[in-house]
C-alpha cells in the first residue's frame, strides 16, 4: 500500500458529462479507457497450485475461452457501464431489461466490494470541495502491469471495434 493523493477529475467527472451526446460519449469513452480493450480478462495456468476456483468459460465474444476476471477491471466496467446507463437515460434514450438486469448486477457487485474494502479513512472537509484526499491504496499500474503479459484476448480485435455501450443494447454490441 501507498499513499496516493486524488483530486476531482474533470475527465471521469466532467460536469457537463449529461448535456449533450457528444459530451457524453467522449466522458463515457474515457471511463472504459480505465480498463483497456481487454478488460482484465486473463489466463492463469497455476490456478490449481494458486488455490483458486476454476476460471469462467465464455464464448461472448468469439470463440470459446477461459480465464479470470480482475477485480479491479470488473470493478471500473461497472461503474462506467452505470455511468453509461445514466447519460443515456438522463437523455431520454430508452433502456431494455437486459441493460437493465446488467446495471443491477453492477450495483450489487460494487456494493459487495465497498463491504469487503470497508475503507476507514475519515474524510471532512476537503472533500466537498472536490480534493479527494489522501488515500492508503494498492497501485493499479503494478496490476495492469502484472495483467498484461496474462490477457486472453482484446475484446476490440475480435469485434472489431470498441463495444460503444452508448447505445444501450449490450447483448447486441456482444453478438456484433
Amino acid at each position: 500500500m501507498e499513499e496516493t493523493h486524488f483530486h476531482r477529475s474533470f475527465i471521469h467527472g466532467n460536469p457537463h458529462a449529461f448535456d449533450n451526446e457528444t459530451v457524453l460519449n467522449e466522458t463515457i469513452s474515457s471511463w472504459f479507457d480505465l480498463s483497456g480493450d481487454h478488460q482484465g480478462f486473463v489466463a492463469i495456468p497455476e490456478w490449481k497450485e494458486s488455490g483458486l476456483d476454476p476460471p469462467m468459460r465464455t464464448d461472448n465474444m468469439g470463440p470459446m475461452i477461459e480465464g479470470y476476471i480482475i477485480k479491479y477491471y470488473h470493478q471500473i466496467h461497472c461503474l462506467a457501464f452505470i455511468f453509461a446507463q445514466y447519460g443515456n437515460r438522463h437523455l431520454g434514450k430508452p433502456s431494455n431489461p437486459v441493460t437493465e438486469e446488467h446495471v443491477i448486477h453492477c450495483i450489487d457487485y460494487l456494493r459487495l466490494n465497498v463491504m469487503c474494502v470497508a475503507d476507514s479513512t475519515p474524510e471532512g472537509e476537503q472533500l466537498s470541495f472536490g480534493d479527494w484526499g489522501a488515500r492508503q491504496c494498492r497501485n493499479y499500474e503494478v496490476l495492469q502491469e502484472w495483467s498484461e503479459p496474462r490477457l486472453v484476448y482484446n475484446f476490440s480485435q475480435l469485434s472489431g471495434r470498441r463495444i460503444d455501450l452508448s447505445n444501450n443494447d449490450l447483448r447486441k454490441a456482444q453478438l456484433g
